[in-house]
């Protein structure tokens, strides 16, 4: 996909472009010259609903110290309670 900004990447972002063409995934990383923090501001900047950003957020699970990743829509909040119940533990 195409996005339009014509933006060098980061060091660190080559490396992620670097791991997703090793694992032969037909991915792009992208980096957007605006900020991107919020569901709104990333819509803004790439021209989009909000409800079509997907945020991702990780947590730490308290007694097993493994990372969980949740994917939420963009206007939806992620609710802590919920997922310490998915993963049984705080």
């Amino acid at each position: 996909m195409k996005h339009g900004f014509n933006i060098p990447l980061s060091p660190s972002a080559q490396k992620v472009q670097q791991a997703l063409d090793a694992f032969g995934l037909k991915l792009e990383v992208v980096e957007l010259p605006d900020s991107t923090r919020t569901s709104a501001e990333a819509a803004r900047a790439i021209g989009c609903q909000v409800e079509q950003i997907a945020k991702s957020i990780v947590f730490q699970a308290a007694n097993s110290d493994r990372p969980v990743l949740v994917i939420a829509s963009g206007p939806n909040r992620v609710n802590e309670k919920k997922v310490e119940a998915w993963i049984g533990e705080p």
